[in-house]
């Protein structure tokens, strides 16, 4: 090339100079307007969320372990960061900020600065736990320039004013503690929960960024985590979480040792003993709901009730419940095991009702027989395949009573605890190995009975956005009052005055309860897959498994994935939407005026999706 060029003129030299800078300057210029945005998103790779919290700050500290945590599983990348460290890291860095105490008090005006023009900019702000700054009052859409509102600490309620999440508006919290700031926020501020006198989570525009601000500490506690993950989504320019898109619905003590007497209401309602109840109308029933709304059923077979925990071990009880068919007599539980229908797996519930632990049983030994008679009448009753699941009596199990199982059941892989309550217990499970012993795979349960609480509607709703799970279980002996597990205030709050089964005229019997709780989930999460446990570990293992990165290059956002098909919410804001995309197909959307929610199955590694309009990001050129 340098021959060639010492061969031509310097007039000509100086013409091709000219025209290689023209050919530059009009390849500059048909260069997309968002250049600005790609090139600092190659320099960002994922958005990453800038997570902040207090070393010191105790009361909080829940509040940052549940949003670490919901983070984790919807595989949103963050850094965290202390505080009490002083100067915070360089803001363009992220694609948001994450408030996890409230020490922000002890922010500077310097600080609280930079976090303005960060959201000013273009960037997010979630503020989980509720805390205040005078400096950042106008940012958080708070009419105040006090050093700090005013508190409001009496117990009180509070209501979802509008569907922050799917099916969730006019949900009510009634909580002892519900504290907040007594507050006037900007008109313009939208409003989706409050008490009666105060703003409790509202969305604030500011500048051309958005915040969310929560004005208490309830997302603090495990149940709540769906909203730190919607609350995030809220104000990012683009979110992408995982889920496992997972329903687990349990029948605990079922099949079951019964009795063959006549106990209301089922004997008013339908004049059966508890035996025939349990397996001529209430199984029967259940079975025609999981026809109609898809469910498959994990059922935890029962023994005894007897109480016993040294030998020797029988079963007069299994052997009690009689059946009338055709004129002929059966045992109801062998009839029954021989008679579960395909969209059930048989799972294991104990030799009796006798939670394993080492203070209930004195030894492993003891427990490990039980177990093992429990085995051998497995066999002799052909129940079939020995159980894959094991739901602990009472949700209370130990260390030494997962060894006992493990050794007498070793094709055991799951236990069904619960996800609240008390983790030394063998409760407080997350849907991870089993901490005390890793040969099994927690898949806890957090919802239960027929009747749809405000409770069980949120638990429901928010473990749906994060980790993507309806784990549910009920009983058949719910209905007998003996059971006790709905109380006069409850059921007077649902216009119950005695529990019955259909309860006609008024169609307002468990039964239909539990309908109502059906068509609810397939109205509002219409996407949900039901499986039985045994199909549902490999893809939660699949779940926890899967590694995701994702960037935007102007309205293209490209996500990478190891595992398919694999499920994920896709969020936008300020209008933007789908136009297309690659590699996945769209299973549910919801489009509103704040945020575009898409639910996506990944069918190949890599992912295209096309927006309305380019992704703009804090720091992005103008």
């Amino acid at each position: 090339m340098n021959t060639v060029l010492k061969n031509i003129s310097p007039v000509i030299q100086t013409m091709l100079f000219f025209l290689l800078l023209v050919i530059t300057a009009l390849c500059q210029c048909n260069l997309p307007k968002d250049r600005g945005t790609q090139t600092f998103i190659k320099e960002l790779k994922t958005p990453k969320v800038l997570l902040l919290y207090a070393s010191r700050d105790t009361y909080a500290s829940s509040m940052f372990k549940q949003t670490k945590i919901a983070f984790s599983y919807g595989k949103i990348p963050f850094d965290e960061f202390d505080i009490s460290n002083g100067e915070l890291p360089n803001l363009l860095n992220y694609s948001s900020i994450a408030i996890a105490t409230e020490y922000i008090s002890k922010f500077t005006k310097v600080t609280c600065k930079e976090i303005a023009d960060f959201v000013a900019a273009g960037g997010g702000l979630a503020v989980m736990y509720r805390g205040y700054n005078e400096n950042l009052s106008s940012v958080f859409g708070i009419l105040s320039d006090k050093a700090e509102p005013d508190f409001e600490g009496k117990k009180q309620s509070l209501f979802f004013t509008r569907n922050l999440l799917p099916g969730i508006e006019n949900c009510k919290i009634s909580e002892d503690g519900i504290s907040s700031y007594i507050v006037r926020i900007d008109s313009l501020a939208t409003v989706f929960a409050k008490t009666k006198s105060e703003p409790i989570a509202w969305l604030h525009k500011y500048g051309k960024g958005r915040v969310f601000y929560w004005n208490t500490a309830l997302l603090s506690d495990k149940v709540n985590r769906g909203f730190i993950i919607k609350t995030l989504a809220m104000v990012q320019p683009y979110t992408i979480t995982q889920i496992a898109n997972l329903g687990l619905f349990y029948l605990d003590d079922f099949p079951n040792s019964s009795i063959n007497d006549k106990v209301k209401p089922i004997q008013s309602e339908f004049d059966q003993t508890v035996t025939e109840f349990y397996y001529l109308r209430w199984y029967p029933d259940m079975i025609k709901l999981a026809h109609k709304f898809g469910i498959k059923y994990t059922s935890a077979l029962i023994f005894n009730y007897n109480g016993r925990t040294c030998p020797p071990y029988q079963f007069y009880e299994w052997l009690n419940g009689k059946l009338e068919l055709s004129e002929k007599q059966a045992f109801a539980s062998q009839w029954a095991v021989q008679h579960l229908a395909p969209i059930l797996e048989l799972g294991l519930h104990g030799y009796n009702h006798q939670s394993l632990t080492h203070k209930n049983w004195g030894s492993t030994d003891n427990m490990e027989k039980a177990l093992d008679r429990g085995r051998k009448r497995w066999a002799i009753d052909n129940i079939g395949a020995l159980p894959y699941t094991y739901v602990p009596p009472l949700n209370i199990y130990d260390s030494t009573g997962t060894v006992a199982l493990a050794k007498s059941y070793p094709g055991i892989r799951v236990i069904a605890g619960l996800y609240l309550g008390f983790f030394d217990q063998g409760q407080d499970r997350e849907y991870k190995p089993e901490p005390w012993n890793k040969h099994f795979y927690d898949m806890p349960r957090v919802t239960s009975g027929f009747i749809l609480t405000d409770f069980d509607k949120r638990a429901m709703i928010s473990l749906l956005q994060s980790p993507g799970i309806w784990s549910h279980f009920v009983h058949p002996d719910d209905v007998y009052p003996f059971g006790e597990r709905y109380d006069d205030d409850l059921l007077n709050s649902f216009d119950i005055k005695t529990i019955h089964w259909y309860g006609k005229p008024q169609d307002n019997g468990l039964y239909f309860q539990l309908k109502h709780w059906l068509e609810f989930a397939r109205k509002n999460y219409p996407w949900l897959r039901y499986m039985k446990t045994k199909n549902a570990l490999p893809e939660l293992i699949k779940f926890n498994n899967t590694i995701l990165t994702h960037q935007a290059f102007g309205k293209r956002i490209i996500f990478k994935t190891n595992e398919t098909p694999t499920f994920f919410f896709f969020y936008t804001r300020d209008g933007q939407r789908v136009r297309s995309i690659h590699g996945a197909k769209i299973v549910w959307k919801e489009n509103d005026e704040f945020t575009n929610s898409y639910l996506i199955e990944a069918k190949k590694k890599q992912v295209s999706i096309t927006l309305s309009g380019p992704i703009h990001f804090a720091g992005s050129a103008k």
